[in-house]
């Protein structure tokens, strides 16, 4: 058989099957076309798989960004339930925060130099100056008044201080991703109950505690959209603070430390303040 011969069959033989393939989707449309069933399909597939591939890279990054913060939050919150004393109980959430971030600045170190880079002591040192650095600058942030733009008045700016520590941290932070975040209560008094029309609570968290902070703060919700409502209570709730959203005449989120006192945590502090909502709420 010739040459010419051998092409010619090669040729007859590719056109049948692409007519054949073509059969199969449809005549007079090319496999995968818009125009057609299965590229209709093929497109929705393809919308879909870009919306769960960007869901999965915002929870990916967005964990790996807030790790360290929810891992101090977590650990400090867990030594005060031990009863702790607050500075030891912030100490142990930064010593857990900082080996969080040691271990990421080792990653990225390898992921830069390569997986066969040598790792020097001395390198060490340096990765570890700069991640207290960054642990500094950030219990620098923390300790500083919020702007007067996230505190409903003068009188409850003043009182910011007399914050538990842990509740600062915890809002400091959502300042820097909520830039309305409001502050509208702190620190209270018997007559600031009577003034609302509610029975007097004597153990209320708003009052300063025997360890002389105040814990328990109240946020303002509204005029704000419920997926953000939702979101900033998730926020604390996750991070172990225990949360009672009001919807009465003046709408916040009140938030709150768990008591260290295992039998106490159990409702009784809590629910007093659920029943002095419940009654505001009514009015």
């Amino acid at each position: 058989m010739s040459r010419s011969s051998l092409s010619s069959q090669k040729h007859s033989n590719w056109a049948r099957g692409t007519s054949r393939g073509v059969g199969r989707k449809g005549r007079g449309q090319v496999p995968g076309s818009p125009d057609s069933g299965s590229g209709k399909r093929t497109g929705v597939s393809v919308l879909m798989w870009g919306l769960r591939r960007i869901v999965w890279l915002l929870f990916k990054w967005g964990t790996i960004v807030f790790l360290p913060f929810i891992v101090l939050m977590r650990v400090a919150l867990f030594v005060y339930q031990h009863e702790w004393p607050v500075p030891l109980a912030l100490g142990m959430g930064f010593l857990a925060a900082f080996c969080v971030l040691f271990l990421y600045v080792t990653w990225a170190y390898f992921w830069v130099a390569g997986g066969d880079a040598p790792y020097y002591a001395r390198t060490a040192w340096t990765k570890a100056l700069v991640v207290l650095v960054v642990l500094g600058l950030f219990q620098g942030y923390v300790l500083l008044s919020p702007d007067p733009a996230h505190v409903k008045s003068d009188a409850v700016h003043a009182e910011y201080s007399r914050l538990h520590p842990l509740l600062r941290t915890s809002i400091a932070t959502m300042i820097l991703v909520d830039e309305h975040l409001l502050i509208t209560d702190l620190s209270r008094h018997p007559s600031d109950y009577e003034a609302m029309g509610l029975p007097t609570n004597p153990r209320s968290l708003h009052y300063p505690q025997a360890d002389g902070y105040v814990h328990a703060v109240d946020l303002r919700t509204k005029g704000h959209y419920e997926i953000r409502n939702l979101l900033m209570r998730g926020y604390f709730a996750a991070l172990g603070f225990r949360t009672l959203r009001h919807v009465g005449t003046a709408d916040h989120l009140h938030v709150a430390l768990p008591h260290p006192n295992a039998s106490v945590r159990s409702g009784s502090i809590f629910d007093s303040e659920i029943r002095n909502r419940f009654h505001l709420k009514r009015r």
